[in-house]
């Protein structure tokens, strides 16, 4: 009886405790469950405090409380080594009397120098050693459920570190048997380049006001769904969050620029909230992130319940809203003949026990990002054993604007009614409405208003658009079609090889993806109404492709190829050179192989908020490199970048001599991993190596920084040259 009392008054407590914290109002992320950042089940018989001191000559040092007595020091952290371990005394002796021998060989070489000037400079360089190497913010965080992940963060060299804490054996009596490990993560604090102009380290960014520094490592507990994690202020403001599958993830939060001020806030108006204070303007804003958001994944994630299998998702942006196909299996006993020329539909009475076949009904929706669901009575369905193959958002000539375009959505179809009746197709041209909406459904204001829709004779496997016409593939021909009163007017067609089903387009040319012979460039000429192919990629070897897209650098293009041996290569037209045979085969300028199968590409401006650029000619430049990101069938998704000449060279070196100071993940070597499979001769192409590997090079960001100085000296570069290269590549690709 004694212990359901004492269950019972735990429950009670564990309820209140809930109530209070606000978990009937914000569930987690990860399936709807309820949790604390404090495990109610577990009780902990002490609780200890420790000091962590930072020292100017950049070691660390713990000290128990409240006696201060010394339990764990830690030397030279200024080299950011990959694995910290408590110093011996002899170890402590020998860095003493190496910098007593270091001091007064630094004195004779003071007194024999007599050029002032030189003086002055060596002067300011030293200045700037001493604040590369000084610890500027220290702290042991706890971190994860019940706080049981101890990470020391500090700031150096205006760079974020993170280590993780795991037990260790100490053979020093009184001390802490614990050693910290490096965690693979970089987080920069600064905006403009490390390097000036004239090749020097740049000043630091970390300013100091009326004599003191902000804070910038902001611990918290409970703020929407994150039970705990870690705010970096400063000038690129950074989430970290310790996953509950075990590693750490760092998010951006750069939408309102530094930041100099955080705390939680949580009340009735802004339940789980915060507060932080901007650098520019000095304002105090109160915010909350989206419950319902998964923090714990390298992105964000929001799950959204369809309970259909998802085909094609296409952003509307002159409606604000998704267009999706989706489908859901539906039992059928109809079988489609062919009678005097005529297609006829038969129905087949089966008993309960009968396995009926389960074809894929297939409907388009519209989705709000206002709820996340989908918008009321707007449902389109499909006929029965109709598939939909294709749909974008394709801006097409109108009549009513002069010299104007008008956006459509286009969607492309094929029926499959069996092998007796012939393969047709649809083509659909529909645009989304604004309506008035019904009451109490604020996001029924759009509707779908179809435009355009005929059976076509063949199956129609791929639509884009091409100069304001309509470009369409049926089977192994290409139409392009001139959208006029309502109807579709063929223009001009093209024979191709066996199956296109894939199309992109840039202005007057486009990419024709066959399911057999790869990959073709087209060129139509509006003045002649004449398509052809201008080049296309003819090797014998070439694996069953899976999707292609544009890779734009300004003035020049390159056409990225993927397939379903995992591998992308890049391509280019240049009839000048003479593996091309004067412009008729596509040349091979890079192939990589990345072990995951590629099904979509997605062309997207960079991100260029969080870069310093000082002219309008540079922000041009940089603006006109897109970035090319593709998705996988394993979900994990990427990015490709075009490169500048110098940033290549440096990063092409940097990824040749690296594998010589990395471990091999998982015994791979660095090059055979990914080349491109299988190994083939390279027919239209000299060179197949102008291609990095961001996740090689960027393990440069985790070395400490001994061996991140001698790699630069091998390379024949300063190591904040490569820092710069390869932060800018990582910047102009956060999109959150």
């Amino acid at each position: 009886m004694s212990n359901q009392c004492g269950e019972s008054s735990t429950r009670l407590q564990n309820t209140r405790k809930r109530k209070r914290l606000g978990h009937d109002a914000i569930m987690s992320s990860r399936g709807g469950e309820q949790s604390d950042a404090i495990d109610p089940t577990r009780t902990y018989s002490s609780i200890t405090h420790w000091l962590v001191v930072a020292h100017d000559n950049g070691r660390i040092t713990i000290h128990s409380l409240p006696d201060l007595e010394l339990v764990y020091q830690i030397g030279r952290f200024s080299n950011v080594p990959e694995l910290l371990v408590d110093m011996t005394v002899e170890e402590e002796e020998k860095e003493k009397k190496a910098k007593q021998t270091a001091a007064q060989e630094k004195e004779k070489e003071t007194e024999k120098k007599k050029d002032d000037a030189k003086n002055e400079e060596d002067q300011v360089n030293s200045e700037m050693k001493k604040l590369c190497e000084k610890v500027v913010e220290a702290q042991i965080v706890g971190m994860g459920i019940n706080q049981a992940h101890p990470v020391l963060i500090a700031i150096i060299d205006e760079e974020v570190v993170l280590y993780e804490m795991f037990a260790s054996y100490n053979p020093q009596p009184g001390h802490l048997g614990v050693a910290f490990r490096k965690l693979p993560h970089f987080i920069g604090l600064r905006t403009s380049p490390y390097v000036n102009i004239d090749g020097k380290r740049a000043p630091f960014e970390m300013e100091m006001e009326h004599g003191k520094r902000y804070t910038l490592i902001h611990p918290f507990e409970r703020i929407s769904s994150i039970n705990n994690g870690v705010m970096i202020g400063g000038a690129v403001p950074t989430l970290l969050v310790y996953g509950a599958w075990g590693g750490m993830q760092t998010h951006q939060m750069t939408i309102d620029g530094s930041i100099k001020a955080f705390t939680p806030f949580n009340n009735e108006n802004v339940l789980h909230g915060f507060v932080y204070m901007t650098q520019q303007k000095s304002e105090l804003r109160i915010a909350r992130m989206h419950p319902d958001f998964d923090y714990d994944m390298p992105y964000p994630v929001k799950k959204i319940e369809v309970g259909k299998t998802v085909h094609n998702v296409r952003y509307l942006m002159n409606s604000d809203i998704y267009a999706v196909v989706s489908s859901v299996p539906k039992p059928s006993n109809k079988i489609w003949v062919v009678m005097n020329d005529d297609k006829q539909e038969e129905i087949h009475e089966k008993d309960e026990n009968f396995v009926l076949p389960a074809p894929p009904k297939y409907t388009l929706n519209l989705f709000s990002s206002q709820d996340w669901a989908a918008v009321p009575n707007t449902e389109f369905e499909f006929e029965d054993m109709e598939a939909v193959t294709a749909m974008e958002d394709v801006p097409l000539k109108s009549e009513s604007r002069y010299g104007g375009l008008d956006t459509y959505l286009a969607l492309a179809t094929v029926n499959n009614y069996g092998e007796e009746v012939l393969v047709r197709g649809r083509i659909i041209l529909c645009e989304v409405i604004e309506v008035v909406p019904e009451p109490g459904q604020p996001t029924s204001n759009r509707k779908i208003k179809v435009l355009y829709d005929k059976e076509q004779k063949g199956p129609v496997t791929g639509l884009c658009a091409i100069n304001g016409l309509l470009l369409s593939g049926m089977g192994q021909k290409v139409f392009i079609w001139q959208f006029k009163d309502n109807d579709l007017m063929g223009i001009s067609f093209l024979d191709m090889h066996y199956y296109v089903y894939q199309l992109h387009s840039i202005r007057t040319i486009a990419l024709a993806l066959d399911a057999r012979e790869s990959m073709s460039l087209i060129r139509f000429q509006e003045e002649n109404k004449a398509m052809s192919i201008a080049s296309r990629d003819d090797r014998k070897c070439a694996q069953a492709p899976m999707a292609s897209e544009f890779l734009v650098d300004g003035m020049h293009i390159g056409f990225l190829l993927s397939d379903e041996h995992g591998n992308i290569t890049l391509f280019s037209y240049s009839p000048e050179a003479p593996e091309s045979n004067g412009g008729e085969r596509l040349t091979v300028k890079a192939a990589i192989n990345i072990g995951t199968n590629i099904n979509a590409f997605l062309r997207v401006k960079g991100h260029t908020s969080l870069l310093d650029i000082s002219s309008p000619e540079e922000r041009e430049n940089i603006e006109q490199r897109m970035n090319t990101i593709f998705g996988s069938l394993d979900g994990s998704f990427g990015y490709i970048r075009p490169l500048t000449e110098k940033s290549y060279r440096r990063l092409h070196f940097l990824q040749t001599f690296i594998g010589s100071v990395t471990p091999q993940i998982a015994g791979l070597h660095i090059k055979g991993a990914r080349s491109s499979k299988p190994s083939q001769p390279i027919v239209n192409g000299r060179n197949a190596r102008n291609l990095i590997d961001g996740d090689v090079v960027e393990q440069y960001l985790h070395l400490s920084v001994y061996d991140k100085t001698d790699l630069a000296r091998r390379l024949g570069v300063g190591r904040y040259h490569i820092l710069d290269d390869l932060m800018q590549l990582r910047r102009m690709a956060y999109y959150y």
